[in-house]
């Protein structure tokens, strides 16, 4: 989405990023949606999930 930054060395499989979220270095993301504003750290690994930014912490819903 708009405003979005995903660092090159992230890994991205058939996910969704949603407005001015932040994948950091290294980090995998395979079939999931990112919501508006997230920040994915640097080698974090996610899958099959949805995650919103909820006061500051992440939420992150199975989405199997």
């Amino acid at each position: 989405g708009p405003g979005s930054i995903v660092d090159r060395t992230a890994h991205l499989v058939d996910t969704v990023v949603w407005n001015g979220a932040h994948i950091g270095k290294g980090a995998t993301l395979r079939r999931c949606i990112i919501a508006d504003g997230v920040q994915i750290l640097s080698g974090a690994s996610f899958q099959n999930c949805a995650i919103i930014q909820k006061d500051g912490r992440l939420d992150v819903t199975d989405i199997g």
